[in-house]
């Protein structure tokens, strides 16, 4: 009894069969490979190049000073550098720079199915833009020239410029425009108003441009730019800003360094204006006061006839405005420090370096402090913050910041005392003078209050233009390291990588490919479909022929499909049974599989030989096997089986083979089964058996009938016939069933009609053709 067993396949380590099915489909492979390396070629050559540019700056040192004594220590540094990081990314940062270089309109020119472009080199300008319409925006806007003059301005249906990938506003469709206009006169449309300006050759070509609002444009920046520390405890900051235009990226990133560090001297010099504009306001109440005094003190002396007073008198009125005098200075100097004092407390250290030139303790502390922070940003750059050494560089900082605070404390007190000396000094002064006689008394108060605002004014004066001088003085901290410079080389598309890429991702999606159709495809196409699902023997291939309805194996004696049918004979010679005449039916699963051709040409090969043969056509519902050999079917048999004829009456011999014989189905009977299981069929065999060597039986497919396995039962061996693509896979397993379920024996299987590409190169190189 043959057993036979369903195989399950292990892909992973069918290394061969996986070479083969990729061999199999090279050409699609091919196909596939070569339409992803155009495709990324194309998407090389449409592609915007991008160009990248970068700037360095160092942030100065105040701007770091810090209380270090916090928990977090170094961290506060980094918050500080981040802040400026974050300073320069700002959206009023980038706006001012954006301004500069005119990054809202975009002009391009169409060359080639490729649009490039344009920056400062373009031939025609927008200008006097007056926008009506916020749509208006993000709209592309093409002008195509007529003449020199004139030319038509009309709207892209495309929307939006993909290659800006900006997301402007909405509902842009509406939006539809088709006019013609003038170079150089204004143009007045419901979206917006403005002038284009023809600067060179713009005939031959297609131009648009696209204007982006201010948000949008801002948002494509910031897309494009990177701000970021060097290093974590460092000072310096780097900018790497991305543009389609290398000329554009430099001067966009030279804008922002520019903005930035006009930026900071704007904040390093808001002290000294306010110094300076309270001096000036100051001035201006001293100068009204001391001209009043001046016309007072000319007035009184008219009056009262008075020229001078005496000597003594004299001496204490320039002493009291002398004591005035200071007692003005030193409030104002009082003010001034108290201002920077609050600075100081908020941890604002750099604030009080403008006094260490008037107290050289402040300018040493200061100059120790900074030293003190140096190194302790050196030792956490190696260790921790518990590290002895850090510990004590922290309480080397805690000491010089206690020691800073006890020296201004020290000039605030100082301050506040020689204010109180001199008020208590004037108080005396006053007196002495308050006992001259009344009209001396009263030219001296005069000549006092006159020589007080006089002095007062000469000292703001002069404090005006020291603060002035220190104003101008003022410069950044910060400074530029490394300005941009015009790329020479896109770093996007990269050509190289694109069509490697592209090359190795057709490669992968046409194996993906092959593998998904192979996995869902159920048909069985090959030899190694059987080797690889099932035992069953496996007696021959029938390559593909013309002459598929046909003798082939008369039609051409050379061919490939004829020299298959006679090694699958020669394996069916090996095949050992238990009488010497051997009885071979020859079926198939489901019609259509070519059982009839296998059955006819089989017996045409065994029959050429010197081996009695006779072929029988059994499939008494859907008979072929007289049209192949042009016999008629009146009588074959359905009628012998049924006792109308004699055997001998219904056997043909072939004309051309003289040991080949036939018999016809006979006409389709109403009850074949009951024909085949009626037991003249076996007597008819070992009638035959007698006489002939080989009878090839041509029986119905299996199917849902029982014909089929009632002659597989009384047969020596059992052609089942499967045509390629064309038979699915889940046939076999059906075969496997009924082998195991009805004990068939010496059970093979032959594929058909297989295609070339089907077939091996073994099988075309070890084909032995007749010549």
């Amino acid at each position: 009894m043959q057993k036979t067993h369903h195989k399950k396949v292990q892909s992973s380590g069918d290394v061969g069969n996986l070479l083969k099915m990729f061999s199999k489909n090279k050409l699609l492979i091919l196909l596939i490979t070569t339409l992803f390396v155009f495709g990324g070629i194309v998407y090389s050559y449409l592609s915007q190049p991008v160009y990248e540019t970068y700037s360095t700056i160092e942030v100065s040192g105040d701007k770091l000073d810090i209380d270090l004594m916090g928990k977090k220590g170094l961290d506060r540094d980094s918050t500080l550098i981040d802040t400026e990081v974050e300073v320069i990314r700002s959206r009023k940062l980038i706006s001012e720079a954006m301004k500069k270089i005119g990054y809202q309109i975009r002009y391009f020119v169409k060359n080639n199915y490729k649009s490039s472009e344009l920056y400062e080199n373009s031939p025609i300008e927008l200008s006097q833009l007056k926008v009506k319409d916020p749509r208006f925006y993000g709209v592309k806007f093409v002008i195509q020239p007529i003449d020199e003059e004139h030319f038509k301005l009309y709207t892209d249906k495309g929307g939006i410029l993909s290659s800006l990938k900006a997301g402007v506003l909405e509902d842009k469709s509406s939006i539809e425009y088709n006019a013609e206009h003038t170079f150089g006169q204004k143009i007045d449309t419901p979206f917006f108003s403005a002038v284009i300006n023809k600067k060179g050759i713009v005939l031959g070509k297609k131009f648009y441009f696209v204007v982006l609002d201010k948000n949008s444009a801002i948002d494509d920046i910031s897309r494009r730019l990177s701000v970021f520390p060097i290093a974590k405890n460092g000072s310096i900051i780097k900018m790497i800003y991305q543009d389609n235009n290398p000329k554009r990226a430099k001067d966009f990133l030279d804008a922002l360094v520019d903005t930035y560090m006009s930026k900071s001297v704007n904040k390093n010099t808001t002290e000294a204006s306010q110094a300076l504009a309270f001096i000036n306001a100051q001035l201006e109440k001293v100068k009204v006061k001391l001209k009043k005094s001046a016309i007072k003190l000319e007035n009184y002396k008219e009056e009262n006839n008075l020229m001078n007073i005496d000597s003594e008198s004299d001496v204490t009125i320039k002493q009291l405005s002398r004591y005035k005098a200071e007692l003005s200075d030193i409030k104002i100097k009082e003010s001034a420090f108290q201002s920077l004092y609050d600075e100081f407390r908020k941890g604002n250290y750099g604030a009080v370096s403008s006094l260490a030139k008037d107290y050289p303790v402040l300018e040493t502390l200061l100059s120790d402090f900074q030293r003190a922070k140096s190194k302790k940003i050196t030792l956490l750059s190696s260790f921790t913050e518990n590290h002895p050494d850090v510990e004590k560089a922290n309480e080397e900082i805690s000491d010089i910041k206690m020691a800073l605070e006890s020296a201004i404390e020290s000039i605030n007190d100082s301050l506040r005392e020689k204010r109180r000396s001199l008020e208590d000094t004037l108080y005396s002064k006053e007196t002495t003078l308050s006992k001259l006689p009344e009209k001396e008394r009263e030219l001296a108060d005069l000549k006092r209050t006159y020589e007080v605002n006089q002095k007062t004014y000469q000292f703001l004066l002069e404090k005006q233009s020291e603060m002035s001088i220190t104003k101008a003085a003022k410069v950044s901290g910060n400074r530029v390291l490394d300005r941009a410079t015009i790329a020479k080389k896109p770093i996007k598309p990269n050509k190289p990588v694109i069509i490697i890429a592209s090359a190795l991702l057709g490669l992968l999606s046409s194996i993906l490919f092959i593998l998904m159709r192979e996995f869902l495809d159920n048909k069985i196409k090959t030899k190694d479909d059987f080797s690889a699902y099932s035992d069953i023997p496996f007696y021959g291939i029938i390559p593909h022929t013309k002459n598929a309805q046909k003798m082939f194996v008369l039609e051409d004696q050379q061919s490939v499909a004829s020299e298959a049918m006679r090694l699958i004979r020669t394996n069916l010679d090996f095949v050992s049974t238990k009488k010497r005449s051997k009885v071979i039916v020859v079926t198939s699963t489901v019609p259509g599989e070519g059982k009839t051709t296998t059955a006819t040409n089989l017996a045409s090969v065994f029959g050429s030989g010197d081996k009695k043969t006779i072929v029988i056509s059994l499939d008494m519902r859907r008979p072929m096997l007289h049209r192949v050999f042009a016999l008629t079917n009146k009588v074959g048999m359905s009628t012998v089986l049924s006792n109308n004829n004699e055997l001998k009456d219904v056997i043909w011999e072939h004309k051309k083979i003289k040991n080949l014989d036939i018999i016809t189905s006979g006409p389709i009977p109403p009850n074949p089964s009951e024909l085949i299981q009626s037991g003249n069929l076996d007597k008819i065999i070992e009638e035959l058996r007698e006489s002939y060597d080989y009878i090839i039986i041509d029986a119905p497919p299996m199917g849902a009938l029982t014909d089929a396995i009632l002659l597989m039962k009384i047969a020596d061996i059992s052609l089942v016939v499967f045509r390629s693509e064309f038979s699915e896979k889940e046939f076999l397993k059906s075969l496997e069933d009924m082998i195991n379920s009805y004990d068939l024996e010496n059970v093979g299987i032959v594929l058909n009609d297989v295609k070339p590409k089907n077939l091996s190169q073994s099988f075309f190189k070890y084909s032995y053709t007749y010549k």
